[in-house]
């Protein structure tokens, strides 16, 4: 038995699954559907009653499913979901139905996690490409729906090849207006709500949301209003946003709903897919974009919305994006689910730091432990004295006395977005490409692997110890699921991993930090208007320009220009004269002066919506780690004062999804160190399992180690070195 339960439907079906089958990505879960049927809910008191009517009607008298999966509209927290869609409520318990029906084995998964394993069934005449670049068979893919709610999820890759799905709650992160109709419809909506701050993408961006914009400019602009259709439209109770839809072709004010709504959807589908870098596909799915295709095809709004990510717009233009026709991928989901040497590297805008390793044979490496092996050599190198990266790893060679001794693979964490196993640095003075594949031509490496900086903080995650953190929030952390941190430094970092079957994680960079920032109250509004102007922004911004380092030195100079009065002469004097090190300065002096003090609790509270935001599109159960060099610095702001953690659970109805996610404040600086060591042994650890039954590589490590009878020289290039106006590194070093 397999269902799909919505906010206003619940389909229900059942299967024949025929002994010996086998199901195949891309092809639809095998199996007989033998009965199916749909039932609108606000008809039925609980889904308890519309099982057992589902049962009687399929004639199940004498038999019993032996499994039920059923993809739920909610969170789904120990096997159990409250409808947050549904205006009566709904519970769904699992180990309760089991008993009830006697089912062996009731399942319940996110509906859109459903949603995600669909995807994997999709055929190409049920999708419409959007962008079409070329699709990363071993990188994330997610997806957003809109339609009762605003749903989003994503699935990675294992090291098998195979997807598992996730669930989130990423359209309950908060709405951001993009321009001044935008900001008038976001206040209307946060006084009929009765919120003070912020309330959820999904009010707009949704059928209900669709509705709302209507009544908005039906208010705004009265003459603008067509008695048939407005009339048509107060008569459609939870239809409503249907009849903006159906009418969006020949009436005014239906087609400029319909345009803002469609500009918000590709806005947040722009964030989404910056918080998961999905080149393995994105899709757009839910009811409302089919039935509504010109707007998202032969208009360019949602495509223009949706890139329009100012400094990271390349990264998004790279991800395939895909709209998807079929309505029934949530019902076939939930039917789916029934001694050699290394390099390594992490390379910043002004130094790269290299490191060398000797690493026992035997060896073994613990989540929870510093990658194994001993420091043999260790230099920093100042990018600007070298015409490329090559240069630097020839001459950290030489000194390193490698000059006979050819590493099997390198692997380098860079300060930068990663396309094809290669980075750019934009801010070096000459230019630096470090291209993998030509390295390791170039150096006769077998394998060059570039990561992200902050991936290399990601993996560092999983060497911390109890004392190297803080616990925010004491939730109970769970075995296998989703991690993520978010790092305020000279940018905003963001990443996260996830596990696969054995267990063993894997860690995914994105760009986050550059999701728009969304203002939460009047001065917040103030705050906006004036970045959008000093930048020549007319409708968005990133988060980033707010929660970082520059970021504090920004809202500083915002309040000293609104309250000159509140300024002391002696520290403003100290503020214009530091720099790059101006959030510093504001982070100094936050004790004692009101101005920075002011500033310091603007920036922790933006720090925390945003890290509430970043939880809610990963929902990372197994921790959230708050990285980066600004928190230790300002303790007291993350700890004794309120203002994060509120800013954070202030979530609305979502709030207890994030209060049940485990929150750590790091303290060690070191981790994008050990993340590059920990991430280079598994490569090598990799490395040494493939040559297992290899005799030419087995007689040529012979050849080669032969004198070394317990140990074995490995090369891990491990560099953690950002520089001014590269993200995190430099800003956790000062």
């Amino acid at each position: 038995m397999s269902g799909d339960c919505g906010g206003t439907h619940t389909r229900l079906s059942l299967w024949r699954i025929h002994n010996g089958s086998m199901q195949l990505k891309g092809n639809i879960a095998p199996g007989d559907s033998i009965f199916a049927k749909k039932y609108l809910n606000e008809d039925h008191s609980s889904f308890n009653e519309v099982c057992h009517l589902f049962m009687t009607e399929a004639k199940l008298t004498n038999e019993v499913p032996e499994a039920c999966v059923l993809a739920c509209a909610g969170p789904i927290l120990n096997n159990s979901v409250d409808f947050t869609n549904i205006e009566f409520g709904w519970m769904i318990d699992g180990v309760t139905l089991e008993k009830q029906l006697g089912i062996k084995q009731v399942k319940l998964i996110n509906d859109f996690v459903a949603m995600g394993y669909g995807l994997l069934t999709l055929r190409p005449h049920e999708y419409i490409v959007l962008n079409d670049v070329p699709k990363d068979e071993s990188a994330p893919i997610a997806t957003i729906g809109a339609g009762t709610g605003l749903g989003e999820c994503f699935l990675t890759p294992g090291t098998d090849g195979q997807y598992t799905c996730f669930a989130c709650e990423g359209g309950h992160t908060d709405f951001s207006p993009a321009d001044e109709i935008e900001i008038e419809l976001y206040n209307e909506i946060k006084a009929k709500l009765g919120c003070s701050q912020r309330f959820s993408t999904e009010r707009i961006v949704s059928g209900p949301g669709l509705a709302t914009i209507y009544e908005f400019l039906a208010k705004k602009f009265p003459e603008k209003v067509d008695p048939k259709v407005h009339e048509k439209f107060l008569k459609a109770n939870t239809q409503q946003g249907k009849v903006v839809g159906e009418n969006a072709k020949t009436n005014e004010l239906c087609n400029q709903t319909m345009e803002i709504f469609v500009g918000a959807y590709g806005r947040e589908a722009g964030n989404a897919m910056l918080k998961y870098l999905p080149r393995g596909g994105f899709y757009i799915t839910g009811g409302l974009a089919p039935k509504n295709l010109d707007y998202f095809t032969k208009k360019d709004i949602f495509l223009n919305s949706l890139f329009d990510k100012g400094r990271v717009s390349s990264a998004l233009r790279a991800c395939p994006i895909y709209l998807v026709l079929t309505e029934d991928i949530g019902e076939r989901g939930a039917h789916f689910y029934a001694g050699d040497l290394i390099i390594s590297g992490d390379c910043g805008g002004t130094n790269t730091r290299l490191s060398l390793w000797l690493i026992p044979k035997g060896s073994v490496s613990f989540r929870g432990s510093v990658a194994p092996g001993e420091i043999t050599f260790a230099k920093k190198y100042h990018n600007e004295n070298y015409g490329s990266f090559s240069e630097v790893c020839h001459l950290f060679m030489k000194e390193a006395k490698l000059v006979d001794k050819l590493p099997v693979a390198c692997v380098l964490a860079c300060a930068g977005p990663i396309l094809n196993n290669t980075v750019e640095f934009t801010n070096i003075k000459d230019g630096w490409k470090i291209d993998g594949p030509g390295l390791e031509r170039e150096l006769g490496i077998a394998t060059v692997k570039l990561i992200n900086d902050f991936a290399a903080m990601g993996y560092g995650l999983l060497t911390l110890k109890p004392h190297e953190y803080i616990v925010l929030n004491e939730a109970e952390k769970e075995e296998g699921m989703p991690i993520a941190t978010i790092g305020a430094g000279t940018g905003l970092g963001e990443c996260y991993l996830t596990a696969d079957v054995d267990g063993h994680y894997s860690c995914f960079a994105c760009e986050g930090g550059h999701t728009d920032f969304a203002p939460a109250d009047t001065m917040e509004i103030e705050l906006y208007n004036s970045i959008k102007e000093e930048l020549g922004c007319d409708r968005r911004f990133s988060v980033e320009r707010i929660v970082s380092g520059p970021g504090l030195a920004t809202i500083y100079k915002f309040l000293s220009k609104k309250f000159p009065e509140k300024v002391n002469a002696k520290v403003h004097e100290a503020f214009m004269t530091a720099k790059s090190l101006q959030g510093k300065i504001v982070g100094d002096n936050a004790k004692t002066d009101e101005l920075c003090n002011q500033a310091m609790e603007m920036f922790v509270d933006a720090y925390g919506r945003e890290a509430g935001s970043a939880m809610l599109k990963y929902l990372p159960r197994g921790g959230f780690y708050i990285t980066g060099g600004l928190a230790p610095k300002n303790l007291e702001y993350f700890t004794h004062k309120d203002i994060f953690l509120k800013a954070c659970f202030n979530k609305g109805r979502v709030s207890p999804a994030i209060k049940a996610i485990p929150i750590y404040l790091v303290l060690t600086e070191d981790l994008g160190e050990r993340g590059a060591h920990y991430y280079a042994y598994q490569l090598l650890d990799s490395y040494n399992n493939s040559l297992l039954g290899n005799t030419i590589a087995r007689e040529r490590a012979h050849e080669k180690y032969a004198s070394t009878n317990h140990l074995v020289l490995y090369s891990i290039i491990a560099a953690v070195s950002v520089a001014t106006g590269v993200m995190l590194g430099n800003a956790m070093r000062k």
